[in-house]
């Protein structure tokens, strides 16, 4: 098998009746995903219900209802956070962000405002491309066209989404919409803040294709800690206060599918990485952000080390090689300043990770053959029954942070062509 060298990592109406809210997934292979929440709304009174309060039954003073899962989603203020424990979300309901939670809500975006221009783009707020304020804005006015002929006026706003009859989103469209949105608003909300390839993602809650018919455009935006297979994680604390960093204490072990990363799992069970090591770059580099030469030049003899001394012996003669990440340019001013060593090996066709089996602090055994997919996975959107992990879920595996994809957050764990 040849070794693998040391590298970085390269890496709306909340009255409704049976009513469910919809929350974007993951990209799953090249296919999209939106996950239901199927949140049945029943309302036994008040302005819209079909049924009058138990107490205006009995006859007596009105009781005070519970809120609704539909009307928490859609009545939920930006900062406030949301949890729920059922796989469809039915049991939803605000608790405080100092509780464990799996949204915090970042904003909401009205959708039948967004402009589009003739090529199906979204025009900025207040942008060049938006629409002139008046006449007065018009080509040519205020002068008399010389060939006698008026001049054109400007384009007729499109505005898609305000459409009663406008198509549901396909769940492509509700993710690019997300990105277009949700991010953005979810970045202000973290005063530009928000590390783009960290721990933290950003999701929203949509209508539903019935409620969608019923008029209503509403998207409600938040952050959430994922698996990387897509379960939720609960959060303690609020984001802005939380450390980004995608980084894991050192003995865990990031699970393995095929030649990709999965989630963490025993390191008796076959893994990819094994982490050994979390170095604060900012001990090293206080100041400026150091280029990836820069971080690869200090973490290769570092993580070396760390590795040595996590293992009791050169880590090479185990078969596998001592391997980290390093920070993109976006990352750092985010403030994420924290990175990873860990060990890990490639197939024998360098194609992606190689199964390990066993902690390197014992013995190991590095397999030949990509491995099968886990026998236990969560399930996108469902939540995962653990208080938030101190280390929590990878999202690049990719070696390097430094390279990050250009579209979505990569999740696929493979290594890259120079070996990791």
């Amino acid at each position: 098998m040849p070794e693998m060298s040391e590298q970085s990592e390269q890496r709306q109406n909340p009255r409704r009746r049976n009513t469910r809210v919809i929350m974007i997934g993951a990209v799953l292979g090249a296919t999209a995903v939106l996950i239901a929440t199927a949140l049945a709304i029943l309302p036994v009174g008040g302005p819209g219900g079909d049924r009058p309060s138990p107490g205006a039954e009995r006859g007596g003073e009105e009781t005070e209802q519970e809120p609704q899962p539909y009307q928490l989603v859609f009545e939920a203020n930006p900062g406030e956070c949301l949890f729920w424990t059922e796989d469809d979300a039915s049991d939803i309901r605000t608790v405080t962000c100092g509780e464990p939670h799996l949204f915090e809500v970042t904003g909401k975006v009205d959708l039948a405002q967004i402009q589009v221009d003739d090529n199906g783009e979204v025009v900025p707020e207040g942008g060049e491309d938006a629409p002139p304020a008046g006449p007065a804005a018009a080509p040519g006015a205020g002068t008399e066209p010389s060939d006698g002929v008026e001049p054109p006026g400007p384009p007729e706003p499109n505005f898609p989404y305000a459409d009663e009859d406008a198509p549901f989103p396909t769940p492509e469209q509700w993710l690019e919409l997300k990105d277009q949105q949700c991010v953005p608003l979810s970045r202000d909300y973290l005063s530009g803040q928000l590390d783009p390839y960290g721990r933290f993602s950003v999701n929203a809650f949509t209508p539903d294709r019935d409620t969608w018919d019923d008029g209503d455009r509403t998207m409600h935006c938040a952050l959430q800690l994922t698996t990387i297979s897509g379960g939720l994680y609960p959060i303690t604390g609020r984001v802005a206060e939380l450390e980004q960093a995608d980084v894991h204490e050192p003995g865990v072990c990031l699970g393995i599918n095929g030649a990709n990363l999965a989630d963490p799992v025993d390191c008796a069970e076959p893994h990819a990485q094994e982490i050994v090591s979390v170095i604060d770059l900012s001990d090293q580099f206080p100041d400026a952000y150091p280029g990836t030469d820069a971080q690869d030049e200090y973490l290769a003899p570092a993580c070396r080390e760390a590795s040595t001394e996590y293992a009791g012996m050169p880590v090479v003669d185990k078969g596998v090689v001592p391997s980290w990440s390093t920070l993109a340019p976006e990352s750092w001013e985010a403030g994420t300043r924290k990175v990873k060593c860990f060990v890990a090996q490639l197939l024998p066709d360098g194609s992606g990770y190689a199964p390990i089996t066993g902690s390197v602090t014992g013995d190991i055994t590095v397999g030949d053959q990509p491995a099968p997919p886990p026998s236990e996975t969560v399930r996108p959107g469902v939540p995962v029954p653990t208080e938030e992990p101190s280390t929590p879920a990878e999202p690049s595996g990719e070696p390097s942070d430094a390279v990050p994809p250009s579209d979505a957050p990569d999740r696929s764990g493979e290594p890259d062509s120079e070996g990791n």
